[in-house]
């Protein structure tokens, strides 16, 4: 655990949950998954006490320890010697504050003033929760409120009151008291959004999308009558035939014009606002469904015959992570088709509706997916009908991670992976990966639900073929590496530009750039390893002068320092930047303003013959963006400079580890494809 240099000593431990994971010995940490900050324990038991310390054991299923140190027991309680206030078997009220990952126990607390307060961290806090909170400072998009000390949250201007505010300042004041109602968590930033709609606070109903109404909605009784029950919701858009309601946790609810209880001369908008609070009831809610899109199933009358009519086959689910094989993509795809009007063609490129292939069949539904790479594979391997079934031990198969509902904690021993026509196969984690997974990283950050993967079956189960034993090793499925990487790697480049290029239409002011842009870049921020700030279509910062600026677009941009080399990059300061990558999931443009790169731009030459690009070429290149799992933007050095090319990050979908180590700056020799 421990070097000391100087008297060469080394401490160490036999506490089994810290020894290496292939000793015999070896015992996992108790897991602190369910035991989160904020756990209240009402009835703990000591069992034993220190002079300085209370060992206390929790009620948990898996027995987890806890530890109270004297700091964090009451003012009254305390003593030289806690023996003389404590005694082993003796109940006492405390709460989980933190964790001790190294002692293997939870650090709890009996102070009073920390026992009272609502909330220790985000996790307690759930969509729809009310909180009390104080009105920290106002910002371009709301007003910034404390919930608790160290967790702060938003309430947009649109959720300060029931009716639209001209001017919130006037209304509040910094410390002002303010009870709001949670709308989103998000955890992974530690982020609230909140209203302080009356409307939504105060109301008796349940909110569209909260745990109340999927729990309500879930019960038999509601589904034969549920005429009555009402939900609460605000008007997020109001258009000619319908309203588009929003409720918590971004649930989203289309209100027809005929439900409105309007005459057919009535104007929607002249009698609805955006952001108002309306009351609705469902009488016909059979099932929430927010995982994918029930579409219609065609083939053409005359396979042969591209233009021919296509005929309805039946009616198919196709759930949001079968868009692409592309897990980044997916809750863009997702956003962009929820949207989507009934009858239009499910398409990416605007001309044909997209393939999709039937891989399960539920009662009168049949599940299908648009996954490129199952499609590919059902065109190049189909099935006799005799063994359709049937896996080969030697096979390569294309799969989807999936985790099962009704399996938990499968990341300990492996990942359950999926075929068509209902084939499921578990790959063991010594079957995951060539090298051995660190130990920061968890198996679900390399194969996500709904990720892609390319699975070598190389057992089955003597009883039933629908199971098997499966690899993902790159050792064992990245066998043909020029055959692998053109149809494969490439490809599925191919298909992520084309998702992203149907993506970008859908982005608003994003979507007017493009790689290799140049764009004036307004500083507003930076440290060591970043500069932020906003970007606009200008070519030189002398543009903006002009009295043109007023009709130009910012949009938010970031700079890694990695890609601003000899430029110091100082808040207020306006200089010429290059688009590397265009970012729709946090709506932002990465730069880089080195000046190599522009001067590359600006003095490039493209009617010169000696500057032409061709198929086989190996030209220099540097890193200028990277997205570890998609893609890696390179810009070009030499005769080719002032141009960009897109090299996929990884061999294929299994490259999850150990493969092409990425980094921005990184200098490569590259060969032109295309």
């Amino acid at each position: 655990l421990i070097v000391d240099p100087g008297t060469k000593q080394l401490t160490g431990s036999l506490l089994p949950h810290l020894l290496p994971p292939n000793s015999p010995e070896y015992n996992a940490s108790s897991s602190f998954d369910t035991l989160t900050i904020g756990t209240r324990f009402p009835s703990a038991v000591v069992d034993r006490v220190d002079k300085r310390t209370i060992h206390v054991r929790l009620d948990t299923k898996n027995g987890v320890q806890g530890v109270i140190r004297k700091v964090h027991i009451p003012d009254k309680l305390k003593s030289d010697n806690l023996k003389s206030k404590f005694s082993v078997g003796q109940k006492v009220n405390c709460r989980v504050i933190d964790h001790d990952l190294l002692e293997n126990v939870a650090v709890g607390t009996m102070k009073k003033k920390l026992l009272r307060l609502p909330y220790l961290s985000i996790n307690e806090i759930s969509p729809g929760d009310k909180v009390n909170t104080e009105i920290v400072r106002f910002t371009k998009t709301g007003i910034v409120v404390r919930v608790e000390e160290r967790l702060n949250g938003l309430v947009p201007f649109l959720h300060l009151a029931d009716l639209p505010i001209k001017n919130p300042a006037q209304k509040f004041t910094r410390g002002q008291k303010l009870l709001c109602r949670v709308l989103t968590v998000d955890k992974t930033a530690n982020k609230l959004i909140l209203t302080a709609k009356r409307g939504l606070v105060e109301s008796n109903c349940p909110l569209l999308g909260s745990k109340e109404m999927i729990d309500l909605v879930s019960e038999s009784k509601f589904l034969q009558d549920s005429s009555d029950q009402l939900f609460s919701a605000f008007v997020a858009k109001v258009l000619e035939n319908g309203m588009l309601l929003i409720g918590v946790n971004n649930m989203r609810a289309w209100l027809p014009r005929k439900e409105c209880g309007l005459s057919s001369d009535d104007a929607l908008d002249a009698t609805f606002f955006h952001g108002q609070v309306l009351r609705i009831f469902d009488a016909r809610v059979h099932k929430v469904q927010n995982t994918g899109i029930i579409v219609n199933l065609l083939i053409p009358e005359d396979p042969e015959n591209a233009n021919s009519n296509a005929r309805t086959v039946g009616v198919g689910f196709l759930r949001f992570e079968h868009l692409t094989d592309h897990e980044t993509n997916i809750p863009l795809l997702t956003d962009c088709l929820s949207s989507i009007k009934p009858g239009a063609p499910l398409s990416l490129n605007g001309r044909k509706p997209r393939q999709v292939v039937v891989i399960n069949q539920t009662g009168k539904m049949a599940l299908v997916s648009a996954k490129p790479t199952l499609l590919h594979a059902a065109r190049e391997s189909r099935p006799s009908e005799s063994d359709e079934n049937a896996v080969p031990a030697t096979d390569d198969s294309t799969g989807f991670v999936r985790d099962f509902p009704d399996l938990q904690n499968h990341v300990d021993y492996g990942v359950f992976v999926q075929f068509p026509a209902g084939i499921r196969g578990l790959a063991p984690v010594r079957l995951l990966c060539d090298r051995r997974i660190p130990q920061k990283v968890t198996v679900t950050e390399l194969f996500p639900t709904g990720a892609t993967v390319i699975a070598k079956v190389v057992e089955l189960a003597p009883s039933e073929k629908r199971r098997c034993l499966v690899s993902l090793r790159m050792i064992d499925t990245y066998t043909a590496a020029e055959e692998q990487y053109v149809n494969g790697a490439i490809q599925s480049l191919r298909n992520w530009l084309t998702e992203q290029e149907w993506i970008s239409e859908r982005q608003g002011a994003l979507s007017a750039y493009r790689i290799g842009d140049l764009v004036s870049f307004r500083i507003t921020d930076s440290d060591s390893l970043v500069a932020v700030g906003e970007a606009c279509k200008q070519n030189t910062p002398s543009a903006l002068s002009s009295s043109s600026s007023k009709k130009v677009t910012w949009v938010a941009a970031v700079v890694y320092r990695e890609n601003a080399d000899g430029v110091e990059c100082q808040p207020g300061q306006l200089c010429t930047g290059v688009v590397t990558f265009v970012d729709f999931v946090a709506s932002r443009l990465e730069l880089v303003l080195s000046s190599w790169l522009i001067n590359s731009i600006n003095h490039r030459d493209d009617l010169n013959e000696a500057c032409a690009l061709r198929p086989g070429q190996k030209v220099s290149s540097v890193t200028v963006a990277l997205r570890q799992r998609d893609v890696a933007v390179v810009a070009f050095r030499g005769h080719a400079a002032g141009r960009f090319g897109l090299v996929p990050a990884r061999r294929t979908f299994n490259d999850v580890i150990g493969g092409n180590a990425w980094s921005l700056g990184q200098r490569n020799q590259v060969t032109l494809r295309l």
